[in-house]
Formats: structure tokens, C-alpha cells, sequence
């Protein structure tokens, strides 16, 4: 008998409880499930909207470095002032790889040619017109 008394009161007592958690949905409340899915929801928007690692350029395979072929990266000079204008901008910017078309090992020593040109006054730094 003592049994059936229990059983009684835990029935009696789950029914409340289903309608307490019924009026909080009902009012707006959030549950610690719905806090966590929509936490996951913003991560995985993050993830996907941040910026991957370093790429590799992909260059054609009919387009090769303009420098490579007269001397190579050893042709390079800070004195040269003419093939270095060519890799700068109107406003005295460093063209980028992409689109001057010089293979990384160029660009990286153009870079430096430039920039040693620039301090020793060869070069403006900026080319305000």
C-alpha cells in the first residue's frame, strides 16, 4: 500500500511541474538547450565567414616571370631605377606579384631593391600629384 501512495504523489507531483515549465515557454523563458544551440549556430557562422590560411598564387602556365629570363633575381639592383619604376605604382606603391606577373623569389628581392632605393633618396616613398 505504501507503494501505491508514492506512485500517487510523484503523478501528482509531475503535473505541476509540466505546467510550470509550459507557462515559462509560453513567457519567453530560455532553456540552457536553446542558449547552447544557438551559441554552436553563431560559431559555426564565424568559422565559416573567417579567413582561411595563407593560399598559394596559381600563375598560368603560359605567364612567366618578365625578370627571371634576363638574369634572374641577380639582375635586380637599387640602382636601376628604370625597372624598378616599373614595379610601383602612380602613387609610389609597390605593385603586387598578381599583377606585375615576377615570380615569388623576384618579388621578394624587387621588394628589397625597392625599398633600399627609397632610403638612399633614388625613389620617392610617396608620389603625392
Amino acid at each position: 500500500m505504501a507503494d501505491d501512495k508514492t506512485k500517487k504523489t510523484t503523478v501528482a507531483k509531475e503535473a505541476p511541474v509540466a505546467k510550470k515549465e509550459e507557462k515559462k515557454m509560453s513567457l519567453g523563458a530560455v532553456t540552457h538547450e536553446d542558449v547552447m544551440a544557438k551559441r554552436d549556430k553563431e560559431r559555426a557562422s564565424y568559422e565559416a565567414k573567417s579567413r582561411p590560411g595563407r593560399r598559394r598564387r596559381n600563375l598560368p602556365a603560359n605567364q612567366s616571370c618578365p625578370i627571371c629570363p634576363n638574369g634572374g633575381a641577380d639582375s635586380i639592383d637599387y640602382k636601376d631605377v628604370y625597372l624598378l619604376k616599373k614595379y610601383t605604382s602612380i602613387r609610389g606603391k609597390i605593385v603586387g606579384a598578381e599583377k606585375s606577373g615576377v615570380c615569388q623569389k623576384c618579388q621578394r628581392k624587387l621588394t628589397y631593391a625597392i625599398k633600399q632605393a627609397r632610403v638612399m633618396a633614388l625613389m620617392p616613398y610617396v608620389n603625392v600629384e
